[in-house]
């Protein structure tokens, strides 16, 4: 939905968009237990663009999120990569990201509740699979005492990015290092709390015509205490994708690491290939199949007598799109050594969203 406003036209442009997005699955074998889960999420989100110049945009955003809070992965598979990224840890309505950006050709700054990974670790060809590992890497989402800034728990924080040329960029991020409140999943925490520390995350970009290279470094202020040491809770990450001379198949492929002793893993790889159209009946139609493994850390080995060394998931998918507004996506995810367990589940379900 667009709606302009009656003075400036030219000058002030808004835009709101809604999503309802859902998941089922069955759990067919393995895991916690065998069982049918339905996850959802209702977002809704506000755009307001002022020109202020030829050359400068200032934005403003909101967001509304909503969810059932049931999970695939804790009900059913038992797994640590979560199986689906609708998984927010619990039922909660609730304000998203909000924020203030202003923009210009040379880069931008903005300011607010950010997820991280609306920008930072994101490839257009990984964003077709379920499965949380594949939008932002696990070497991330599974640090910090409530994760880093990312879905479904906000930080206040700022973001600098600088364009360099037309291929490459730079981005920066500070913000507080526990996204949330600790007492509701309802409540966004907006401030900065030197107590808690800061997370830091920087990123260099090189984008051809059919290609991206990601290269990425992060790390939180406050040490973390393992069997009295104190340790620095830092990593690092690489990501590539490639779009093939048919134009039809794009290939993905990521290298993160966490310090193991501060965390509960230490290398994720994650690696995925999707083919458009495979049956030439509609061009907007994708399948994909995709592997994330993540490994066990020091620190998690130490204080957990855990029997698995790794997880890992593969994932089969086929986006099919109804019309602009609604598709289905088919998807079977097996999960080998499910929670760092001796156990494997193994995953039928279908997403569905409508978006307008």
């Amino acid at each position: 939905m667009i709606f302009s406003s009656p003075i400036a036209l030219a000058d002030i442009r808004s835009t709101m968009s809604v999503s309802y997005t859902g998941d089922t699955f069955q759990n067919v074998s393995g895991g916690v237990r065998r069982g049918n889960e339905y996850l959802d999420l209702l977002d809704i989100t506000f755009n307001t663009d002022f020109e202020i110049s030829e050359t400068w945009t200032l934005t403003a955003a909101v967001q509304g999120l909503y969810s059932n809070g049931n999970s695939i992965s804790e009900e059913l598979a038992g797994d640590i990569q979560i199986l689906s990224n609708l998984d927010g840890g619990g039922a909660f309505t609730k304000l998203g990201q909000a924020t203030i950006q202003l923009s210009s050709t040379a880069g931008s700054v903005l300011v607010g509740l950010y997820d991280i990974n609306a920008e930072f670790d994101v490839l257009e060809s990984a964003n077709l699979f379920i499965n949380s590992a594949h939008g932002i890497g696990n070497d991330i989402a599974l640090t910090g005492e409530n994760g880093p800034s990312i879905y479904p728990f906000y930080s206040l924080g700022v973001r600098a990015k600088f364009n360099i040329d037309n291929n490459q960029s730079i981005k920066v991020a500070i913000l507080d290092a526990v996204p949330g409140s600790e007492t509701s999943l309802n409540a966004p925490q907006p401030e900065f709390n030197s107590d808690e520390g800061f997370f830091t995350i920087a990123e260099y970009a090189y984008e051809l015509q059919r290609s991206k290279l990601l290269l990425g470094v992060w790390q939180y202020s406050k040490d973390v205490e393992t069997n009295n040491r104190q340790t620095k809770n830092m990593g690092a990450y690489a990501r590539f994708e490639h779009q093939f001379n048919d134009q039809r198949t794009q290939a993905f492929l990521r290298l993160g690491y966490a310090n193991e002793k501060a965390n509960l893993h230490d290398w994720f790889i994650g690696t995925g290939i999707s083919y458009t159209d495979p049956f030439n009946i509609n061009e907007n139609d994708v399948a994909g199949i995709a592997i994330a493994y993540v490994q066990r850390g020091e620190r998690v080995a130490e204080e957990r007598a855990l029997t698995q060394p790794h997880e890992t998931s593969f994932e089969l998918t086929y986006l099919k799109n109804i019309n602009e507004y609604f598709y289905l996506q088919p998807n079977v995810q097996y999960i080998e050594n499910a929670g760092f367990e001796n156990r494997h589940a193994l995953a039928f379900g279908v997403r569905l969203q409508v978006t307008f």
